[in-house]
This record gives structure tokens, C-alpha cells and sequence, in this order.
């Protein structure tokens, strides 16, 4: 199966590279303006033999490019944010799901074995809340929010089964942070940041009492015995995000654990609460599975 990947800069790079070891698959490279390119960005959406296609140029070019793939017919994978305004996010989503195509958007993260050995450990322990804080350098011209707040919201919406309630914006150094709460009880907390040392980090509580710490350095767990390190395996969690990306291609599996549309919804009543648009009626945004089944996303944003 031949697979297009615009925009090949520093992550799109990886991309190639990893689409290069896929059994199976032949990749097609082409950068937004055609420079250094295999092909044009017209020619990948004009070859019927192109299936699918990666986009991993900038965040803000996502609505056009991607529209523009998924009008030609391609199942199409969008680097994180699929974009940044819920209304064209929920549009992109409207067309995929109205011209029967794949679209996911890439949370990586959500593919660390890690985090699979982490969601099989909570799924048997309620989570009572969650703490999920990134930082790392953003440049000045970019807002932190839309760079960082993605990864721990879409960690957070994977953990509690769909999108919050309400989400309330608090103030934060350089950055951006917010509660989410759900119908459950369960309260959130997630934070993004370009000041200090790059690190980011998921906490989580449970009612059983054991408490979850994941770091790029390990995943433990803390129960009366003191903390235990939680054995994982070791595979690249880029590589198994698009193997499963093309895997969904080629069953036509069109579900989504973690919608990108609904983590856009969520981030953007953080980083501009006053400009959230509304749900987009009948659209089956809310397909995220996990401890309460599908849930649609109708986020409040609160102040104060």
C-alpha cells in the first residue's frame, strides 16, 4: 500500500522513517511547497493508488490540508492538534465520517506501551483524579497550549473514557493549565508550560488507594508495600501508531479511542475559553470507549 506524507520537516522525518520499516508499505514524500519532494502535493491526491496520507506539516496549515486529502478520498492521519479551532476540527471529522475515511489524529503518547501497561492497571481501579503537567521549550510565537496541552488531554480523555464536563482555565506561569471534571467525580488537573527543565509527567489516584506516576524515565505504582516499578514492553510508540493507523485503513476501521476533534474541543476551552464553538449537531464526535462507553462532547467552559 503506497501511503503520502506531506511535510517532511524534523517530525516528518521519523514519520518517513518509521513508514519505511512497515512491512508492506511504500511511502510517498512530499513537502507543502514541493520543494525536496519525491512528488507534488497534487500528484499524491491525484494518484488513486495513494490510500492514505500522513500530514505532519504545520498546525496551522492542518483545516487545508487535510480537507483537501480527505476530499480526494484518502484515510488520512494528522499530526497533533488535528487543528486549532473545534468548528473546523468537527468539519474535518463531519467530512471523514460522511465520505466513510479514516481519521486519526496523532497522539503518540496514547501508543506508549507504557501507557497500554498503565490503562490495563487502571482499568480494574477507578481513577479518583488525574495530574498531567508538561514543559518543555516552546519558541515565543507559539502558544503553549496548542504545542504541550494536547498530550495530557488526550492521556486525560483516554483515562476517563471521553471528554470532560466542564473544564475551568486557572492562571498559569507561562503557560496554561485547567480542571476538567466529569459526571463521575473524577477531577483532572493538566498544565502546560515553556519554563524549567522539559519534563512532563501523569499522576493518577485511585479508590483502592494506589497511586500512578509515569515519567519518560519509568511507570510505577504505589500501593501499601511502597512504590513497585510497573513492567512494560519496549517497542517504539511511533511505530505502533501507524501500524495501527494502517491497520484501520486496511480493516476500514473507522472508531477512534480518542478522537482528535474532541481534544481540540478541550484545549480550546483552555487556551481561548471565549471562542469555543458550539457541538456540531448529529456528528458522532464522542466515539471515545472506555470505562463508561461513548460519550459525546459537549464541554462547559466555567471561569473563576
Amino acid at each position: 500500500m503506497k501511503v503520502g506524507l506531506v511535510g517532511v520537516g524534523r517530525w516528518g522525518r521519523k514519520l518517513l522513517r518509521v513508514l519505511s520499516e512497515l512491512e508492506g508499505i511504500t511511502p510517498v514524500s512530499v513537502t507543502r511547497d514541493g520543494r525536496d519532494a519525491t512528488v507534488s502535493l497534487a500528484e499524491v491526491l491525484g494518484d488513486t493508488g495513494i490510500g492514505a496520507v500522513v500530514v505532519a506539516t504545520p498546525t496551522a496549515t492542518h483545516q487545508e490540508v487535510v480537507g483537501r486529502c480527505l476530499a480526494a478520498g484518502k484515510h488520512v492521519l494528522a499530526e497533533k492538534p488535528l487543528c486549532t479551532s473545534t468548528r473546523a476540527a468537527r468539519e474535518l471529522a463531519r467530512t471523514a465520517h460522511a465520505r466513510a475515511l479514516v481519521l486519526r489524529t496523532g497522539h503518540t503518547f496514547l501508543h506508549h506501551p507504557a501507557f497500554a501497561a498503565l490503562t490495563a492497571e487502571v482499568a480494574t481501579q477507578s481513577p479518583t483524579s488525574i495530574r498531567a503537567s508538561w514543559r518543555r521549550p516552546v519558541p515565543l510565537d507559539h502558544d503553549p497550549g496548542w504545542e504541550l496541552l494536547p498530550h495530557p488531554v488526550s492521556i486525560v480523555h483516554r483515562l476517563a473514557g471521553g471528554p470532560p464536563e466542564v473544564v475551568r482555565p486557572r492562571p498559569w506561569t507561562d503557560g496554561h493549565r485547567a480542571e476538567l471534571r466529569w459526571e463521575t467525580g473524577l477531577c483532572a488537573t493538566v498544565q502546560a508550560s515553556r519554563l524549567g527543565v522539559p519534563r512532563w509527567v501523569v499522576e493518577i489516584d485511585t479508590r483502592s488507594g494506589a497511586r500512578f506516576e509515569w515519567t519518560a524515565e519509568s511507570l510505577r505504582r504505589r500501593t501499601g508495600a511502597g512504590w513497585q516499578t510497573v513492567p512494560h514492553g519496549t517497542d517504539e510508540a511511533l511505530r505502533r501508531e501507524l501500524s495501527e493507523f494502517v491497520r484501520a485503513v486496511r480493516a476500514g476501521d473507522r472508531t477512534d479511542v480518542v478522537p482528535g476533534a474532541d481534544v481540540v474541543a478541550t484545549v480550546e476551552a483552555v487556551v481561548a475559553p471565549g471562542r469555543r464553538a458550539a457541538p456540531v449537531a448529529g456528528l458522532p464526535i464522542g466515539t471515545g470507549r472506555g470505562p463508561r462507553g461513548p460519550r459525546p462532547a459537549t464541554t462547559r467552559t466555567m471561569r473563576g
